[in-house]
């Protein structure tokens, strides 16, 4: 049972009716593999207690395009490690359920002990998720003992960047390879001007959870002249994609944003290289509120790789946990490789370095600057062996590396998207076109 209503969570009552269903099963489906009496409170979070949840209706059929996070929180009696077991039961199990055809829906599950649960909200994500997570079943919602800081760190917007251009990678090979993933691909591409929007927000210490892009605060924000009709763009597009959320149509997007690569229709990688430059042109805009320097290959590093975080010990032990966690990581290193790494970085940094690098300097752009990013990249990420490769195989290389690194990070575990290095031929031949 739920602990109390449902509220309406999209403004389609067809839509609206499936969502119910989708928690019902998501619940249904929990507890036939986790005891209930173990469970203080199941939180859904995400966009969807927002309003913000994006669906496309095709013939009176509704497909999911936004994910559902929900977050389980269990006693302080239950082993982490088997609720983590428990975790890619249900992804295995959901994954079948969706070949029957049972439910068109991505749940992702995530299960959190009561005592480790923060006492503040320093990080956008548990920001967030005290603003507006719903409990949809228990007794109590947990995270009303959180303390919510007024303002969040304006660290918090630059990582939320990072962690879009990593996303970024991890679905271009769902866009290369024109899979049934193709339209939540298309989708996640938006999120960077959204995201952006968000992290200028953060940046400035007004940012408020679940604002929307349209709202006129966003005008206040102080920019030097020469960045304000940058920003309007930003801001144009945000609401796009905003209004696109509403009533999903990815040919409304792709004749948008799409570009043509192969013939006169326009492609899902087209939208890939538009929100690659409008990454660019928003990491620029916010370092430089920061740092104010632009140049990526000194504000990736500085603002990305805080050395007061960790010390040296810190950051050996991060890298050894990583490869040893990182059973599918092709890399086997040794004791002066992990030494190597350390005094760079911790891994998660070096992913979000290697992230931010290589979507601002892909190899469609300019081919100075790209090769000069794979330079840099290499310094930090523990790569298979590159010699030999040209500067496009490199790249592939980093940037797998760096989505491989970030989704142990996340406890990504969903294994849907290909790497990389599975699309080399064709990351090749547009290369070769020139786009």
């Amino acid at each position: 049972m739920y602990s109390k209503a449902i509220p309406q969570l999209h403004h389609n009552s067809v839509v609206n009716q499936c969502c119910i269903k989708v928690i019902e099963y998501a619940l249904s489906l929990l507890w036939s593999y986790w005891p209930q009496e173990k469970t203080l409170a199941v939180l859904l979070c995400g966009s969807w207690p927002l309003g913000m949840g994006c669906a496309e209706v095709v013939d009176g059929e509704v497909k999911f395009i936004s994910d559902w996070d929900l977050m389980v929180i269990i006693d302080d009696k239950s082993e982490l490690a088997y609720a983590q077991k428990i975790k890619l039961t249900l992804d295995s199990a959901l994954k079948e359920k969706a070949k029957k055809g049972e439910i068109d829906a991505h749940v992702d599950y995530g299960f959190v002990r009561f005592s480790d649960l923060p006492s503040e909200a320093k990080s956008l994500f548990w920001f967030d998720c005290c603003s507006h997570a719903l409990l949809i079943w228990g007794g109590m919602n947990p995270l009303d003992q959180i303390d919510r800081p007024e303002k969040l760190n304006p660290r918090e917007g630059v990582l939320l960047l990072a962690n879009r251009a990593l996303g970024q990678l991890l679905i271009l090979s769902s866009i290369l390879s024109d899979s049934d993933d193709v339209n939540r691909a298309v989708y996640h591409c938006g999120k960077v001007a959204v995201d952006g929007i968000n992290a200028l927000r953060i940046v400035t210490g007004k940012y408020v959870p679940g604002l929307s892009a349209a709202n006129d605060e966003i005008g206040e924000i102080e920019v030097v002249s020469s960045d304000r009709d940058v920003l309007k763009n930003i801001v144009n597009t945000a609401k796009f994609w905003e209004e696109q959320k509403r009533d999903y149509n990815v040919k409304n997007i792709l004749a948008a944003f799409g570009g043509f690569i192969d013939d006169e229709k326009p492609s899902p990688f087209g939208v890939w290289l538009w929100a690659a430059h409008m990454f660019h042109t928003v990491w620029n805009m916010v370092v430089k509120m920061m740092i104010h320097d632009t140049d990526v290959l000194r504000t990736a590093q500085e603002v990305l790789i805080p050395r007061e975080d960790k010390g040296l010990f810190e950051c050996m032990r991060s890298w050894k946990k990583f490869f040893a966690s990182s059973s599918h990581h092709r890399v086997k290193t040794t004791y002066l490789d992990t030494m190597r790494f350390s005094w760079r970085a911790t891994p998660i940094s070096a992913a979000r370095v290697g992230g931010v690098i290589g979507l601002c300097y892909h190899p469609w752009g300019n081919t100075l600057n790209f090769q000069k990013g794979i330079k840099l990249i290499k310094k930090f990420l523990p790569s298979a062996k590159v010699r030999g490769l040209h500067y496009i195989e490199k790249w592939v290389h980093f940037m797998d590396d760096s989505v491989s690194i970030w989704r142990v990070y996340v406890n990504d575990y969903d294994e849907r998207t290909s790497t990389l290095w599975n699309h080399i031929s064709m990351i090749e031949r547009y290369r070769d076109r020139g786009h």
